[in-house]
């Protein structure tokens, strides 16, 4: 009971110890960005072809960037984001929509990283968009980082899109996508730190024409956007630059910086699964030891029972309920006091960093088959000894 406690507890710990951690990292998960105005759409595509064909190039992500509003009903929207946004008289609540459209290749491997069929982005009679369901921002006033979902819709609902005219002020209806998918895994290149009151949606370049079909007026309003890691971005940023390109494009290097954090991020994962590993050894160690004690102390009872006339087909069946006993015991007590260590745990994060309380299913399936095949393992090992001891030897034995 004390290792599953001990075990569940440190693991909590350490996984929320290391989410505390990344939720106050806003530092980007790429190398270089490439940025152009959406005004020059073909020179961007000639540009980024020609880049991400340059030697050293490991990763490229493509996306084009639009901003749209949407109104959202109040009642989907969570009560810790409503304080920042702006409310509407019909009882909807503005959101600003960030749109990513992403290229091919990169939609399909972003779809493969998040476990959705890439062909439901590509459906002909539809508008399908994936929903970064997730606001990760620091609260000034309340001096907590907070992981909150942006809004309370499913898979299958419509999202509306508008747009404001910038010449005339009035808000114009776009369309409305189908939501066909909800993450909280981002594509690389968006910032990690997203404010409330704003939702992040992915679609496909096919989407996004179809979108944009009787709207063409509002491209110039877009961005083109390169994300790439290499094995040298410094060298990577040198051969941009000697590139006889039309239009001179944007060129953000973040390498410094982001190995920065990722040596922090190393440190810290190092620490987490270290000290896991520790406690896990410990804990293996104290159940083979206590249990392998409790056999070999029992010696001369398990020589009276086969004196009597138990086989060794009835020992097994003893021993193996004998685990089965142990087992379920441990978790009955173990369990619930892990739990309520963990709940205490989050209580006292919660101080700094405001999210919800989630079960580690995870850790909670492997302690439940580690008890049991632990102690099986071990009953089988002390139990071999002790079949070969002599039934007079034992029963001759006093145990103090």
């Amino acid at each position: 009971m004390i290792s599953i406690v001990l075990f569940l507890s440190v693991s909590y710990f350490t996984k929320t110890m290391q989410e505390s951690f990344s939720m106050t990292q806003d530092g980007p998960d790429y190398d270089m960005s490439v940025l152009f105005n959406g005004h020059y759409e073909s020179e961007a595509k000639q540009a980024f072809e020609k880049i991400t064909e340059l030697d050293g190039v490991t990763e490229r992500i493509i996306m084009q960037d639009f901003t749209f509003v949407s109104q959202i009903d109040e009642a989907k929207v969570p009560d810790s984001v409503r304080n920042y946004v702006i409310h509407s008289e019909n009882g909807k609540i503005k959101f600003q929509v960030i749109l990513h459209a992403l290229d091919q290749s990169s939609l399909q491997a972003y779809a493969e990283q998040i476990g959705v069929n890439d062909d439901l982005l590509n459906q002909e009679n539809k508008l399908p968009a994936i929903v970064i369901n997730k606001n990760n921002y620091q609260d000034i006033e309340k001096k907590q980082y907070v992981k909150e979902k942006a809004v309370n819709v499913e898979v299958g609902d419509l999202l509306d899109l508008q747009y404001e005219d910038l010449d005339t002020g009035k808000i114009k209806d776009v369309n409305k996508v189908e939501i066909v998918a909800l993450t909280d895994k981002q594509p690389m290149g968006l910032r990690k730190m997203i404010s409330p009151g704003e939702i992040h949606v992915v679609v496909s370049e096919d989407t996004l024409n179809k979108l944009l079909a009787e709207h063409q007026n509002i491209i110039d309003e877009s961005y083109y956007y390169l994300y790439l890691n290499s094995k040298d971005p410094i060298k990577t940023e040198e051969q941009v630059d000697e590139m006889n390109l039309s239009i001179q494009p944007s060129i953000y290097n973040v390498y410094h910086s982001r190995i920065q954090d990722e040596q922090m991020s190393r440190i810290i994962q190092v620490f987490v699964y270290g000290f896991v590993l520790l406690i896990s050894a410990v804990s293996v160690a104290n159940i083979f030891n206590t249990i392998s004690t409790s056999i070999a102390l029992r010696k001369r009872e398990f020589a009276m029972l086969k004196s009597v006339g138990m086989t060794p087909k009835g020992f097994n069946k003893m021993l193996n309920y004998e685990s089965i006993f142990y087992g379920m015991k441990a978790l009955l007590y173990g369990l619930p006091i892990s739990l309520v260590t963990m709940f205490l745990m989050y209580r006292s994060f919660s101080n700094s960093f405001a999210y919800r309380f989630n079960l580690p299913w995870g850790s909670l399936l492997v302690t439940v088959l580690g008890v049991f095949i632990i102690v099986g393992v071990t009953m089988l090992y002390s139990s071999s000894k002790v079949k070969k001891e002599n039934i007079i030897d034992a029963l001759k034995q006093e145990n103090i």
